[in-house]
């Protein structure tokens, strides 16, 4: 069959299909089976499963394997059957983004704590909310481990139609670059993009800096005529794509006073900040509010976030932005932020044997350094960094996070801070192993500044490391991506972990 004549089909409800997908284990009797080109698998090789797993269709690149007579299939070959799986999908599960409130967030860093933020501001004002991100999903107060940030078009529509099914109209998610590049939320429907910020990252799948960035614009651009587009002031290269998008753009931002919702002031310390903000006129105006007046009232709340550091200050104000331009009430805000708790390896604290730890996946330099900047290191004894080099993303993003940490070590060098490197060979899985180069990358670049480091290939022998030579009174920062995922816990068997835990 001509995959037009079926897209087209499905869509004015001449044929219907009980499901979608491009993974053959996830295969029920009258599903479409589109067999794709994946990073480990050609999906060519699982046709016959699919078929013996009652596939009423298939969409591949060759022909199907013979014979398939007797087969009730339709069969389609097509020059890119990825390019059809969010088309297909959308149609199979029936647009549900049309009819939701959907939400998506794109940029380098923010994008998991503020759609948690996001999720908790609508939860508290009794909104059903579904939750699509890096750490987990929650659907339909359902909560289960995420595969991808963004999931591939089959899995990310059929969550928005279940949603739907349950009555959750209202949904936040997640939406990587690499997302946007594979066309994973073609065709869906956004009521409001959030771009945050850009950073190196990522050049390992995008090739370079103009391509990564390109990628995050395509996702506010293609918004349509009447969405919301928010972007922070406070970064240049995003500043500058406002004018881009044909969505009504809005803006948030720490230090201009232009941006719709700004900082007016704020006081932070380890256990969080306090602060007001500013709203610009024209955001009073909106007639998206719930009740009249209360954008304006949002001048007179003093807003506290259980979060250290500004960039989560900034986060904050990404999600109130959303919130009021959903018509959520200020109060309820309020409340939501002041109970907001981390998201896993993202700002947690704990006290360890005397020692304030702070785990977060900081993987690429705008987001070690906020990491970083976010404590007055000369209130402790001692200043220890343990982190895991970022592995199979390239030598790039590896040198400029070696110069952050250099730069750190050298701006903080009369504290003696303890600098403690590992590639996680002990722990890491095939996919995220660091490379010989990327290794290299780091250790020279620190070397060559003269910078004073340990390393340790094992992740296990850098946490001995770290237990041998931290002291009471301390801080030590645990920070990566996947090679620190099990710090922390390699770390707890070594002492007690007193009353303030994580999460």
């Amino acid at each position: 069959m001509n995959i037009e004549l079926l897209l087209a089909n499905i869509r004015n409800g001449s044929v219907r299909f009980a499901g979608i997908t491009h993974d053959s284990r996830n295969v029920r009797p009258g599903y479409i089976f589109v067999a794709i080109l994946g990073k480990n698998h050609n999906g060519q090789d699982y046709i016959r499963e699919a078929i013996d797993k009652g596939a009423a269709c298939i969409v591949s690149e060759r022909p199907c394997p013979s014979p398939i007579a007797g087969d009730s299939i339709e069969v389609c070959c097509v020059k890119s059957p990825r390019r059809w799986l969010a088309p297909l999908s959308d149609a199979v599960y029936g647009h549900p983004s049309r009819s939701m409130h959907l939400i998506g967030i794109t940029g380098s860093n923010g994008k998991t704590t503020i759609a948690s933020m996001i999720h908790s501001l609508f939860a508290e004002q009794g909104l059903a909310c579904g939750l699509i991100g890096t750490v987990e999903n929650e659907i339909n107060g359902v909560r289960s481990p995420a595969k991808l940030t963004t999931p591939e078009a089959t899995d990310l529509q059929h969550m928005l139609f279940d949603m739907l099914q349950a009555g959750t109209r209202h949904a936040v998610m997640e939406v990587s670059a690499q997302g946007v590049e594979m066309g994973r939320i073609d065709e869906t429907d956004f009521s409001i993009g959030i771009f945050t910020n850009l950073t190196t990252d990522h050049l390992d799948f995008h090739g370079s800096m103009n391509e990564y960035v390109s990628a995050k614009k395509r996702f506010m651009n293609r918004l349509k005529p009447g969405k919301i587009a928010i972007y922070n002031l406070d970064d240049p290269l995003v500043k500058e794509s406002i004018r881009e998008s044909a969505a009504k753009p809005f803006s948030y931002s720490l230090f201009d006073r232009e941006a719709d919702l700004s900082i007016q002031m704020v006081e932070q310390n380890a256990s969080g900040s306090r602060f007001f903000v500013a709203v610009s006129p024209r955001l009073i105006s909106q007639e998206t509010q719930r009740e009249p007046g209360a954008t304006g009232f949002m001048e007179l709340i003093p807003f506290f976030l259980p979060l250290p550091g500004l960039h989560n200050v900034s986060n904050a104000l990404a999600a109130l932005l959303t919130g009021m331009l959903s018509g959520l009430e200020p109060i309820v805000m309020k409340q939501a932020l002041a109970k907001f708790q981390p998201v896993t390896r993202r700002m947690e604290q704990t006290v360890w044997n005397d020692l304030h730890v702070i785990d977060d996946t900081a993987m690429n330099p705008g987001s070690i350094q906020a990491v970083l900047n976010s404590f007055q290191l000369n209130r402790y004894n001692q200043v220890t960094v343990a982190f895991a080099i970022r592995g199979n993303r390239g030598i790039d993003v590896n040198r400029e996070n070696a110069l952050v940490l250099q730069e750190w070590w050298r701006h903080n060098r009369y504290l003696s801070p303890k600098l403690i490197l590992t590639s996680s060979v002990d722990y890491i899985e095939a996919n995220d192993k660091v490379s010989p180069e990327e290794e290299q990358i780091v250790l020279d670049t620190l070397r060559q500044n003269h910078v004073s480091f340990t390393f340790c290939p094992r992740l296990a022998d850098a946490i001995e490391h770290v237990n041998r030579t931290a002291a009471p009174g301390g801080i030590l920062f645990l920070l990566g991506a996947q090679g620190m995922d099990e710090g922390f816990r390699i770390l707890s068997q070594y002492g007690k972990i007193k009353d303030l835990v994580k999460g």
